[in-house]
């Protein structure tokens, strides 16, 4: 073997750079490989990524450890770019991914969630959604805005709405479309805590979620046959945009006859009151002698002897005049303090809501002010007797529902409250709303007024020489002047000109007039037997007399039933029966007057009727009572 020659400086330097180059073209290698695990790893979600990258590195550096070589400084590398988790465009322009594979996968995700929109829409029609289902998803608006509803027709509306009771939705779907509003618990006393109370009850009513046959039955839905009726004969209708808009209370559904008697509608949860079918004597007041009595819708008020007033019933609003603390049922007779410490009444009446009082000359009011019936510049409830003030004398004095007329000395008669169909009779270019007296300028001065009637669309006068005049509704022929025409002044009844009229009585609707002669004419609806003869439908316009009536002394009347009192003190009676008002231990309609048998033995002064109560005076200063016992308006309670 040959002996090994020393290698020189430059050799060895030349051998070194060889050295240098291998390691290098290694290095090269190793990240070639490196970056294919990269791109391998980038092309796979991240946390698959992580995962496998570290295996990998695991395995790479066990396997390097064995052969000799050191990969700590290349894989913190590789680890430190994991960390840093580099951006789309960053592994773009480094080439780890290509541009074309990711616009593929992207327009595959687009394509994806299109055909799956596709197929819910798809879903959606063929399944037939219902309107919730649609408005639910946006497809749909929710209701009509209030900007909307001035291109919609008003009939279109009141048929969806019908729709929407007769669907039965729940509360709060009613809630959300605004119908209803949440109650709020924390609403205070008094007026407050009565509006409260008519909320509930009106989200009640309509939370029964009573059938389409049912509403109509309860009258809240009208019946297409009878709507031509209700336009022909210009009764007001409350539709019901206007029903739910207004949210009335259980007494103003009443009053626009939508709602028959409250107590009897499904899921109101009021206690239904007894009624009682026979006259019955009120024990609380038998040591006063009584000489008069009148009704309201709810409260009953005598009069004795003395000049006291005693007042029963329903205390909302102030219609006892006992003082604004009383506000709920009142069965007990109480005198009212007010009217007892101004001195002797001369005469006290009653509307539905509200009363009026004659003391000396004054006229004083209390009960509702809606509508202005009070004649006091506004529209507060009064809840003790107010004088309204007037320059001369009142001498008599007349209150209807909604409006009050008054006569003074000197023949003026003026009128404040609600003018709808004329009841003021101040003139059709009157105002709507009197808030105070307006005196009637239309009346002549060769007629003098000697008396004042009203009721609910309608008021009358008779003059000393017995004419009588009337203005109001004409519905029904309730004026009596054979015609269903509002009249806006006092017109003089040509078919009672023959008459001397000494007293009127008038309903709802209808009217009776009691001559010097002791006969009795009737005229206007009598359906339900109130004109005491059998009648159509629409009525009788014209007055007529009641064939089996003789030698009668005074007359009443409520809203749907009629009185007569004879010179013996017997009382006759004839109508509608529902509650027992007639007194017949029945609730039938009566056709013809008839005498009430229960009351054989006492001798009756005089008579009053109101819409589900009625009252009598007797010879011996006793009042009886029967009908609906709601509210103690009989002045006792029915166990």
């Amino acid at each position: 073997m040959a002996d090994s020659v020393p290698k020189s400086k430059d050799e060895t330097k030349d051998e070194t750079k060889d050295e240098t180059k291998d390691e290098t073209k290694d290095l090269i290698v190793e990240e070639n490989v490196c970056d294919k695990l990269i791109e391998r790893l980038q092309t796979s979600p991240q946390v698959e990524r992580q995962s496998s990258f570290r295996n990998l590195i695991a395995r790479r550096k066990e396997q390097r450890t064995k052969s000799g070589q050191d990969l700590s400084k290349r894989g913190a590398r590789l680890e430190l770019l994991l960390e840093n988790r580099p951006t789309k465009e960053r592994l773009l322009h480094q080439g780890v991914m290509k541009k074309e594979t990711w616009n593929k996968q992207v327009a595959i995700g687009e394509a994806l969630k299109a055909n799956q929109r596709k197929d819910k829409l798809n879903s959606l029609f063929g399944s037939r959604c219902n309107r919730d289902d649609l408005v639910s998803r946006g497809i749909l608006l929710t209701t009509i805005t209030e900007d909307q509803t001035g291109t919609i027709s008003k009939k279109k509306c009141v048929k969806k709405l019908d729709h929407l009771i007769a669907k039965r939705s729940n509360r709060l779907e009613l809630q959300n479309r605004g119908i209803l509003k949440p109650i709020d618990e924390s609403v205070g006393v008094g007026r407050s805590q009565k509006q409260k109370h008519d909320r509930i009850t009106m989200n009640k009513l309509i939370l029964a979620r009573p059938n389409r046959n049912t509403l109509e039955k309860r009258g809240i839905l009208f019946a297409q046959q009878d709507m031509d009726r209700k336009k022909k004969f210009r009764v007001r209708k409350m539709s019901l945009t206007s029903l739910l808009a207004h949210r009335p209370n259980p007494q103003a559904l009443v009053e626009q006859k939508i709602i028959s008697d409250i107590g009897d509608l499904p899921g109101l949860n009021l206690k239904k009151e007894s009624n009682q079918l026979d006259p019955k004597c009120v024990e609380s007041l038998k040591d006063q002698r009584l000489v008069s009595i009148c009704s309201g819708w709810n409260h009953t008020i005598a009069v004795d002897d003395m000049g006291l007033a005693y007042a029963f019933g329903l205390g909302s609003n102030g219609r006892l005049g006992l003082g604004e603390d009383i506000q709920d049922n009142y069965a007990d007779p109480t005198i009212i303090k007010t009217l007892q410490d101004l001195g002797a009444i001369t005469k006290v009446v009653i509307g539905d809501h509200h009363c009026a009082a004659i003391v000396d000359g004054k006229l004083y009011s209390w009960g509702s002010g809606t509508w202005g019936m009070c004649g006091l510049g506004d529209k507060q409830d009064i809840y003790i007797p107010t004088e309204i003030p007037f320059e001369l004398a009142v001498v008599d004095v007349a209150c209807g529902t909604y409006h009050t007329i008054a006569l003074t000395e000197g023949n003026q008669v003026y009128a404040f409250g609600w003018n709808k169909h004329g009841r003021l009779g101040t003139g059709k270019d009157s105002s709507r709303i009197a808030l105070k007296p307006v005196l009637i300028s239309s009346i002549s001065k060769d007629i003098k007024f000697i008396s004042l009637f009203s009721s609910i669309g309608i008021s009358m006068a008779l003059t000393d020489d017995g004419k009588a005049y009337s203005w109001g509704n004409g519905s029904f022929g309730g004026l009596g002047h054979g015609d269903e025409e509002d009249q806006w002044e006092p017109k003089l009844i040509e078919a009672l000109n023959d008459e001397f009229i000494t007293e009127v009585s008038l309903g709802a609707n209808f009217g009776l007039a009691l001559t010097k002669a002791g006969r009795v004419y009737s005229w206007g609806q009598g359906k339900g037997g109130q004109l005491g003869r059998l009648c159509e439908a629409k009525g009788i316009e014209e007055p007529v007399p009641i064939a089996n009536l003789q030698n009668i002394k005074s007359i009443a009347s409520g809203n749907n039933h009629s009185f007569a009192v004879d010179k013996d003190g017997i009382l006759y009676t004839w109508g509608k029966g529902n509650r027992g008002v007639l007194g017949t231990r029945s609730e039938k309609n009566v056709l013809e007057p008839i005498p009430v048998n229960q009351l054989k033995g006492k001798k009756v002064i005089a008579a009053t009727g109101s819409f589900g109560h009625s009252g009598v005076v007797t010879a011996e200063g006793q009042i009886f009572t029967w009908g609906s016992s709601q509210n103690g308006k009989l002045g006792y309670t029915i166990e």
